[in-house]
């Protein structure tokens, strides 16, 4: 009997490659800082972004929620971080405009194409790309490129990589509307931004490609593709309302002017995920209004 107990114990204790996964995946996601503001933060649909919020963290010291990620969202995270880098590192390697950083040492080579020397530090000749982050000093706005491309064209062309579902991708017959947004969004902070390479960028258009997690669909010509490309080009109309939510946080930032919400009221939907809704609806924080800090 004691034999029996010792195998059933040991079995229950055993530690199967499933749960070892669970448990080294699932976990929460730190949430970003509110110091600053990312072009990908202005156009999140779910929830929106909101400048009175961003604003009363500020104000409040309160911090953004941790996100929690399970396992199949943090595995459909890394193989689109993955894709990203074949298509950088690899696939379109040869025409990719950028930053190269060396994996093994600190050396950088700033906005160019692949470099045909070695590492003058440590003689390694293996360039990764790295992503040309822009800061709008008009908006405080910044964002990172996916991806920069020479196509024989009179300048460079930015391209956003996005990966999906095959199922969702097999149904794509246009770019998402927060791609497309997005995508234009990042055209306006390059020109607003003071890095003396933007005038070496395409400002008019830029392209999205989209890579299926899957073996493809066939295109115009009858070839199994895995991959949809979209020529987006730029609309400051449709990124105004974006726009008008940068300049209140530039207000806020600049001037300590606090912003108006985007709620319609306390029992909106949002509220559930706001960490301030109790300060937003309160009589403390007019919005309009100028913060003044206590000197404490």
């Amino acid at each position: 009997m004691n034999f029996i107990k010792k195998l059933t114990d040991e079995k229950q204790q055993e530690i199967t490659l499933s749960k070892y996964l669970q448990e080294h995946l699932e976990g929460y996601s730190k949430a970003r800082s509110v110091d600053h503001i990312h072009a990908s933060d202005l156009t999140k649909d779910d929830p929106q972004f909101c400048p009175r919020e961003i604003a009363l963290l500020r104000m409040t010291g309160k911090k953004r929620k941790d996100q929690y990620l399970n396992q199949s969202l943090k595995v459909a995270f890394t193989i689109g971080e993955a894709y990203h880098d074949m298509i950088r590192n690899v696939w379109l390697r040869d025409i990719a405009i950028g930053h190269w950083k060396c994996p093994h040492c600190s050396a950088k080579v700033e906005f160019s194409k692949l470099p045909k020397i070695k590492c003058p530090e440590c003689g390694s000749n293996k360039w990764e790309y790295d992503e040309v982050r822009f800061n709008s000093t008009e908006l405080d706005v910044s964002g990172a490129i996916d991806l920069m491309v020479d196509l024989q064209l009179q300048k460079t062309v930015i391209v956003e990589i996005k990966s999906m579902d095959k199922d969702q991708f097999s149904d794509l017959i246009a770019p998402l509307a927060e791609h497309r947004i997005r995508t234009s969004l990042y055209l306006k902070i390059i020109e607003s931004s003071d890095v003396v390479w933007k005038d070496r960028i395409d400002l008019t258009h830029a392209r999205i490609i989209y890579v299926s997690k899957g073996y493809g669909k066939k295109n115009e010509q009858g070839k199994f593709t895995p991959f949809k490309e979209y020529v987006i080009q730029r609309n400051d109309d449709a990124i105004q309302p974006y726009l008008n939510k940068a300049i209140m946080m530039k207000k806020f930032t600049d001037n300590n002017i606090v912003p108006c919400g985007v709620c319609k009221s306390s029992f909106d939907p949002r509220m559930k995920a706001c960490t301030v809704a109790p300060e937003c609806f309160g009589q403390m924080y007019p919005a309009g209004g100028v913060f003044k800090k206590s000197l404490t």
